[in-house]
């Protein structure tokens, strides 16, 4: 197993973890047709302009299989609901930055970018576990990079951070689509 890395900074980080990373753009993997047994797309399509290119490519270089997964939070778990807004703020936070961060992609939309007849499973997770306050701050930081946050962006944290303080803040789930070709 190797992981595909845009910046060089998260390689060496990787490196760190005893991970085998290498350059790459999942637009463009640079692997042959059927080259890895599987391939994974994790937290990855909402930060492309065109999320198709590169499940194109993994169905290209994978033999058996091609899992996707995106963030995705449900507004009508109460645990979920402040989340949304901490994540919408943070998307804002990176686009400040000059980062591609887009809205994460629906099941449907998931779905919708594998072959029709592919035998294809979705689940989605939405953890219920708390997510310290601390961890928030934390996360604030990393996106806002050092940069000034703004009124709107400051209103979605702050209802988070008071969240979590509560003890009724969770992490973002995952929807996570297995498209199996063998």
């Amino acid at each position: 197993a190797f992981g595909l890395e845009s910046s060089q900074e998260r390689i060496e980080e990787a490196k760190g973890l005893e991970r085998a990373v290498v350059y790459g753009n999942a637009e463009e993997i640079e692997a042959p047709d059927d080259g890895a047994s599987w391939v994974t797309l994790r937290h990855v399509l909402h930060h492309l302009r065109r999320p198709e290119f590169a499940v194109r490519e993994a169905l290209r270089v994978a033999r058996d299989g091609v899992l996707l997964a995106e963030p995705i939070s449900r507004t009508a778990l109460p645990m979920h609901a402040p989340t949304v807004r901490m994540e919408d703020a943070l998307r804002s936070l990176d686009r400040a930055r000059g980062m591609l961060h887009d809205e994460d992609l629906s099941p449907a939309r998931l779905v919708a970018l594998l072959p029709p007849t592919a035998r294809i499973e979705v689940r989605m997770i939405a953890p219920m576990t708390r997510l310290p306050p601390a961890e928030v701050l934390t996360l604030i930081e990393h996106s806002a990079g050092g940069l000034p946050i703004h009124r709107a962006e400051q209103e979605g944290l702050a209802i988070a951070l008071e969240a979590a303080e509560a003890g009724w803040l969770a992490p973002a789930g995952s929807a996570m689509v297995a498209c199996r070709l063998r």
